[in-house]
Parts: structure tokens; C-alpha cells; sequence
């Protein structure tokens, strides 16, 4: 120690002293940050459970809110529902009215369509007749009759037991005996062409004379080839 320069013992112990009061400086700032954490905390702990009780009973009382504003909307549309079956009930009934009235509408109308057919009916063919060759030189049928015959060639549709003329066709179990022997229309149709199908383009008429049915226009018959 004798040979340490003063001058070097005296810069030993400032750099010391420094060294002492740095520590001393750092020591007291970690002393105030802890305190100044502690209060931190403890307020921090303190306000929390306030806010968070604030905005609780907040979110409680918007969701209330809603609640209320939720009821009365439900309210309201059962309210129009309500209104909806009402008028709905009211338009069934004043339906089935209607379909009770047209029900009856349409009994009438199909009574009335049934009388109405039945008069048609009437009117229309009530009888046929079944005739066999014509005989040109009495401009008559030879023969007439209310059933098939094997002579049957014709058959005279009447159309009500007064009338006087009656439409004259072709008896179809006929044709192949008309395909046979053409002679036996003379008299009763006009025909053309050569083939083995018959067709006919215009049914004739007969009129009642002298209780003789004569023929008054003549069927227009067409043979062709199958």
C-alpha cells in the first residue's frame, strides 16, 4: 500500500464512491417501480369489479330492451295472424256458399242438358230399315225390313217415325257381295273407279210414297285399290 500512488488511491476511491452511489440510485428506482406496481395493482383490482359490474347491468339492460322490443313484435304478428285466420274463415265459408250455389247451378244446368239431350235424342234416328236391291222400273226397293236380311244391301236411317225421308248407306256386311256384283247399286248410287275398297263420299236419300220408299238422291260411291 506505502508504494500505491496518492494520486492513483485517490481515483481508486471516487471510481468507489461512484460505483456506490450508482447502486444506491438503482436500488431506490426498483424500490419506487415496485411501489408504484403495487398501487397500480390494488387500483387496477379495485376498478375492475366497478366496470365490470357497469357494463353488466348494462348488457342487462339492453338485453331487457330487447327482450320487450321482441315480445311486442310476436305480439303483433299474432295479433295479424289472428286477423288472417279470421278473414280466412270468413272467405271459406262465403266459399263453400258459392260452391254450394254452384253445385246446385250445375244440377239444374245438367237436368236441363239431359231434358235437352233427350229431345235431341229424339230427333235423332229412331229407327233403321234394311232394304234389298232397287227395282228401277217401280222405283222402289224390292224389299224393306225392320231386321237384316240375307238380301239386305241398304240400310234407310230415319230420323223421327213421322218423317218421310230417311238417309240411304251402304249395309256394311254387304260389301263384299257389292265388290262381287256391282249391278246391284243401279239405282241407288252413282260410283266410280275400279278397286277393291269402297268408299263412300255422299249418303243418299229415299222419301216414303205410297208406303214405298223410293230413292230421291242417289249415294256417290268411289272404288279404289287397297
Amino acid at each position: 500500500m506505502n508504494n500505491i500512488d496518492p494520486h492513483t488511491l485517490l481515483l481508486l476511491i471516487l471510481s468507489i464512491y461512484s460505483i456506490a452511489i450508482t447502486i444506491f440510485y438503482v436500488a431506490l428506482k426498483i424500490s419506487r417501480r415496485r411501489k408504484d406496481n403495487n398501487r397500480f395493482e390494488k387500483d387496477t383490482k379495485e376498478e375492475i369489479p366497478v366496470k365490470s359490474s357497469r357494463i353488466i347491468d348494462a348488457n342487462l339492460r339492453l338485453t331487457l330492451a330487447e327482450l320487450e322490443s321482441k315480445i311486442q313484435g310476436l305480439n303483433s304478428e299474432l295479433t295479424e295472424r289472428d286477423n288472417e285466420n279470421r278473414q280466412l274463415k270468413a272467405r271459406i265459408k262465403e266459399l263453400e256458399k258459392e260452391l254450394e250455389e254452384n253445385i246446385k247451378t250445375n244440377n239444374n244446368s245438367e237436368e236441363q242438358v239431359e231434358d235437352r239431350s233427350q229431345s235431341k235424342l229424339t230427333k235423332m234416328i229412331v229407327r233403321k230399315y234394311y232394304a234389298g236391291p232397287y227395282n228401277n222400273d217401280a222405283n222402289s226397293f224390292y224389299s224393306v225390313n225392320d231386321v237384316p236380311t240375307e238380301k239386305s244391301l241398304f240400310i234407310l236411317s230415319v230420323n223421327s217415325k213421322k218423317d218421310l225421308e230417311a238417309n240411304v248407306e251402304i249395309y256394311p256386311d254387304a260389301i263384299d257381295k257389292i265388290l262381287g256384283c256391282k249391278d246391284l247399286l243401279d239405282g241407288v248410287c252413282d260410283y266410280s273407279g275400279i278397286g277393291n275398297v269402297l268408299i263412300m263420299e255422299k249418303k243418299g236419300k229415299a222419301i216414303l210414297k205410297d208406303n214405298e220408299w223410293r230413292i230421291d238422291k242417289k249415294m256417290v260411291i268411289k272404288f279404289v285399290e287397297k
